[in-house]
């Protein structure tokens, strides 16, 4: 992302995020879905941070993986008409049974002007970064290394709801978060730092 960022501040340009929701393996193989890193609005308030001028949110439904990849390029192109550079990863992979890569899109973007950055990976301990790492550190309780690999702590939102009103009895006050479906790390106590919004 700091790419795009530096990419569009040379140019005196925006700089935007696209994602997708739900997660493409929730509708394409429901059963190996892993579970989120984080709830899409923590996500735009995350992008938000990194100055992002805005994000644009592309529901996955069955329809949209069935398109071809020039279809794909086709339909951004004409729904971002000021679009002039792209920064992705060097896995990235779109279209009808991710049929599209890093070199497909090079060439679908140059027909319409666009630049295409393939960004390098970044590594951690020697070995690149990904979501499925972050994942494994998260769940064996390395929240270390997830921090680490993520730029910033591993965190979760959520509201408070009303639990067993155990923490009357314990004598000190509890707060039961419901966080959705997100990722979370093992059953333990954690030293954390709360944040309040209303």
């Amino acid at each position: 992302m700091a790419e795009a960022r530096k990419s569009a501040d040379a140019q005196g340009g925006y700089a935007w995020v696209m994602t997708f929701d739900p997660h493409p393996m929730v509708i394409l193989h429901p059963e190996n879905a892993p579970p989120p890193l984080t709830m899409l609005s923590y996500r735009l308030s995350l992008i938000e941070r990194h100055r992002f001028e805005g994000c644009m949110i592309v529901p996955f439904t069955n329809s949209f993986a069935n398109y071809s990849p020039e279809s794909f390029v086709n339909i951004l192109t004409k729904n971002t008409p000021l679009l002039s550079s792209i920064f992705i990863g060097k896995n990235w992979r779109f279209g009808k049974g991710v049929g599209g890569n890093s070199s497909t899109l090079k060439n679908l973007a140059r027909q319409t002007g666009v630049a295409v950055t393939v960004v390098p990976e970044v590594k951690y301990c020697g070995s690149p970064i990904s979501s499925t790492r972050i994942r494994k550190a998260i769940i064996g309780g390395n929240l270390n290394e997830a921090a680490a690999m993520l730029g910033r702590p591993f965190s979760v939102i959520g509201t408070i709801v009303e639990g067993r009103k155990m923490g009357r009895k314990l004598g000190y006050p509890t707060a039961n978060v419901d966080t959705g479906a997100v990722l979370l790390p093992p059953y333990g106590i954690y030293a954390v730092y709360i944040s309040l919004y209303k």
